[in-house]
C-alpha cells in the first residue's frame, strides 16, 4: 500500500520542532551584543543592571511645557504625563491672553480659534454671534468643573475646549 511522504500526522508532529529550531536560531547570544551592553547583561543586581542599561541608552524624556500657559487647557492625562516628566513644572495659569491668527467655521456651526501661541480652541456650544475674528486679542479663562471660556470682543464669551 502506498503512503504519502508527508502525511498530516507526520507534518503535525514536525511543525512544533521546526518552529522551535527557528526561534532558537533567531535568538542572539550575548556575543552578538555591543560590548558595553554585554557587560550590563552580566550584572546580577536588577537596579544596577537597569542603571547600566540606562547609561548606555538614556531613557527619552517627554517634552515638558516651558511656561504655565503652555499647559493651559491640556487634558488631565497630558498634565499627568507632563508632571511625571518634570515634577518642578509651574502650576497651570488661571487665564491666558493671545491673538487670534485664524478662525475656522466647522460643519456643526461651532468655530475653531487658532492662537498666536500655537494653541487651537474649539467652541463647545453653538452661538450665532461672532465672538472673535482674526487679529482680535482674546482671553481664555478657567470655569467651573474643568470648563474654559473664550472671552472676545465686546466681552462676549463662549465655552471652549482645547483641541491642540
Amino acid at each position: 500500500m502506498w503512503r504519502p511522504l508527508f502525511s498530516s500526522c507526520r507534518v503535525a508532529r514536525a511543525v512544533p520542532f521546526a518552529l522551535l529550531a527557528l526561534v532558537a536560531a533567531s535568538v542572539g547570544s550575548a556575543a552578538d551584543l555591543p560590548p558595553s551592553i554585554a557587560r550590563c547583561a552580566e550584572v546580577a543586581d536588577n537596579l544596577e543592571r537597569l542603571t547600566c542599561y540606562d547609561r548606555q541608552n538614556p531613557p527619552r524624556q517627554a517634552s515638558a511645557p516651558r511656561s504655565p500657559e503652555d499647559s493651559f487647557g491640556a487634558t488631565p492625562d497630558l498634565k499627568r504625563k507632563q508632571a511625571a516628566a518634570d515634577p518642578t513644572l509651574p502650576r497651570e495659569a488661571d487665564r491666558i491672553t493671545a491673538k487670534v491668527v485664524r478662525v475656522t467655521e466647522l460643519r456643526g456651526g461651532e468655530t475653531q480659534f487658532e492662537l498666536a501661541n500655537g494653541q487651537v480652541w474649539q467652541q463647545v456650544e453653538h452661538r450665532l454671534d461672532q465672538i472673535a475674528e482674526t487679529g482680535d486679542e482674546i482671553a481664555i479663562t478657567k470655569g467651573a468643573l474643568g470648563s474654559y471660556f473664550l472671552v472676545g470682543k465686546a466681552r462676549l464669551s463662549t465655552r471652549v475646549k482645547r483641541v491642540r
